[in-house]
């Protein structure tokens, strides 16, 4: 797009989802954004002109749409962020494949894996490289478990144990923006969301031994009805609320994990046992409720092996919570986009996530 004073080029981002009201594009996005200087917000998109006038005072932008499309051809934008709900994302990322755009598309890629093979296929003939938000890789406690756990420091991974829950529901109401994710059509409950991102944790922990597969799955509407918020109107559920899953570890392991909604203490507690020593990954109390899940929330470890005992903990943050893992992913992606490598996640990940997910529900 440019550069500054002659230096690195600088990539214009076009940001879909930018509503500064609500939504996880300005909580966390906007702010990662800012911190990664070779990325620069030169475009925002919402469904409503308030909104997206607003919108573009509050980042810089030097453009707003109403039309994903028109974002996306812009020639300032290099790289379209989506950061919608679920059941739009096929036809945002079409447009802007269809622009000839970089597409960054916030987890869950889509509702089936079939829709995501299909974006993927067509990404990769266009040569268009195209991330997936699956941020808890970025996590500096993760990055160094999986180190040590490729390096063979705990020997052989005999067992995983992994639980993970959230604060929505808790208190048996819900607000209006996710709503959606009541129904299981959306494609957008516990099961995608917080199990989705905690089974590619584990996936990518033990990525260097072979990865995990899910061997067997039960789900489970907990909670038949919400209230919403503010009214004393109750919201039918259809999607599950809480699931497990049974995992081959690597060649030699067995794991579980756990997920649910509706936990007034929520956490995400990862516990891997080798022949030589035990791991256990914990996410800091930084602030509650939705911090606490794995991809929001800074990780600290334990290690126990030959090494002796140590805690393994993450740099100083300086951003929210939720934005930490987010500007790192960017990181990653800026790198990519300027020599095409491969350290952010991919729609390819997205589709191996979606055929776990799909073996979790049977």
């Amino acid at each position: 797009m440019t550069t500054i004073d002659g230096g690195p080029r600088v990539f214009g981002v076009g940001l879909i989802g930018a509503n500064p009201d609500f939504g996880w594009g300005f909580r966390a996005h906007v702010p990662a954004l800012a911190r990664v200087p070779g990325l620069a917000i030169t475009a925002v998109g919402t469904t409503r002109e308030d909104s997206a006038r607003r919108a573009a005072e509050l980042t810089g932008a030097e453009s707003w749409y109403l039309d994903p499309g028109e974002l996306a051809a812009d020639p300032a934008v290099d790289l379209a962020v989506i950061t919608v709900k679920v059941p739009f994302h096929v036809e945002l990322v079409e447009a802007v494949l269809a622009a000839g755009k970089h597409v960054y598309c916030e987890w869950p890629l889509t509702r089936s894996t079939q829709e995501a093979e299909a974006l993927t296929a067509t990404a990769e003939r266009a040569g268009i490289q195209a991330f997936v938000g699956l941020q808890t890789r970025a996590d500096a406690v993760v990055g160094q478990v999986r180190d040590l756990l490729t390096a063979g420091e705990i020997g052989t991974v005999t067992s995983l144990a992994a639980r993970s829950s959230a604060l929505r529901g808790h208190d048996n109401t819900i607000d209006r923006e996710r709503l959606y994710t009541l129904d299981a059509d959306s494609r957008a409950g516990d099961v995608e969301v917080q199990g989705g991102h905690v089974l590619d944790l584990l996936d990518h922990l033990v990525s260097g031994l072979g990865g995990i597969a899910v061997e067997d799955g039960a789900t489970a509407v907990t909670r038949a009805a919400y209230r919403l918020e503010g009214t004393s109107e109750r919201i039918p559920a259809t999607a599950p609320d809480v699931f497990r899953a049974g995992l081959r570890v690597g060649p030699d392991g067995v794991g579980t994990v756990l997920a649910w909604y509706g936990d007034p203490d929520p956490t995400t507690e990862v516990v891997i046992q080798g022949t030589r020593g035990k791991v256990t990954l914990r996410t800091e109390r930084v602030v509650p409720g939705y911090a606490q899940q794995s991809q929001m929330a800074p990780f600290v470890a334990e290690v126990i092996s030959e090494r002796g005992p140590r805690t393994l903990s993450g740099p100083d943050g300086r951003l929210p919570a939720e934005a930490q893992n987010v500007a790192e992913t960017y990181r990653r992606v800026l790198a990519d986009l300027r020599d095409g490598g491969t350290r952010a996640p991919r729609f390819t990940d997205g589709v191996r996530l979606h055929r776990l997910l799909d073996e979790v529900r049977g």
